[in-house]
């Protein structure tokens, strides 16, 4: 008879204790904290593109030591067109990843950054190499070429889906992105890789000016695509 009590005694308590651990983990809305898993709500699928038309070996080297989570593609281009080279190479990579970084081989990482992987996949957040700029300022070739630039910029892009840099007042402060550097997600990516658009319908090549626009343009996109834009340029040896 005692060993029945002890036994109908051991499962009270141990019915008491599963009580206690489901309270604790599924607690009742009236003011007790809840527990948070600390699990990522998203897992990134993250990968680094490198344009290069030469060595970009250090380059690589460099994104795998500070950047382990990133797969490493080394994307090859001609004429300099480092823009083309990012958009074939998403294209080709666009199903298999969620996160995209984009470089080129002459910007070499040298501190590895704390990213946060789902404000990135949630479209708050995206990175660049920012420094701010009149948005209508251009030096080339030791020359002013403002008025080229601006009219170079509505004809490339006004009437698009980029009608928003057409329209852009070219006395204001933009945050433009050094070599055009960025990293975001595939639907901020997919934005940002629109500057191409023009470009590749007209088969028209980009010169020295065109790189300077673009550093520009891109940090217009990643303003209106993405909550907030985090600069990396102490990540990197510029």
């Amino acid at each position: 008879m005692l060993h029945v009590i002890y036994w109908y005694v051991f499962l009270i308590l141990l019915l008491v204790f599963i009580m206690m651990l489901l309270y604790n983990y599924y607690p009742s809305d009236e003011g007790r904290p809840k527990k948070i898993s600390l699990k990522k709500l998203n897992k990134p699928q993250a990968v680094c593109i490198i344009a290069s038309n030469g060595s970009s070996a250090q380059t690589v080297s460099k994104c795998k030591t500070y950047y382990p989570d990133f797969d490493v593609i080394v994307a090859g281009y001609k004429k300099n067109d480092f823009l083309e080279a990012w958009a074939n190479a998403y294209s080709r990579n666009k199903s298999k990843y969620n996160i995209f970084m984009f470089l080129d081989r002459n910007l070499v990482p040298n501190k590895s950054p704390k990213l946060n992987y789902d404000g990135i996949l949630n479209s708050d957040l995206a990175y660049s190499l920012n420094y701010s700029t009149i948005f209508g300022k251009f030096r080339y070739d030791k020359k002013n070429v403002d008025k080229q630039a601006t009219d170079k910029i509505r004809d490339l892009y006004g009437g698009s889906d980029l009608q928003h840099i057409a329209d852009f007042d070219s006395n204001q402060m933009v945050e433009a992105s050094h070599k055009s550097f960025f990293i975001a997600n595939s639907k901020i990516t997919e934005e940002v890789l629109k500057l191409q658009k023009p470009y590749k319908k007209r088969k028209q090549e980009k010169t020295a000016l065109d790189y300077i626009i673009l550093e520009k343009t891109v940090g217009l996109v990643l303003k209106k695509h993405a909550k907030t834009t985090i600069s990396l340029v102490s990540k990197f040896e510029l």
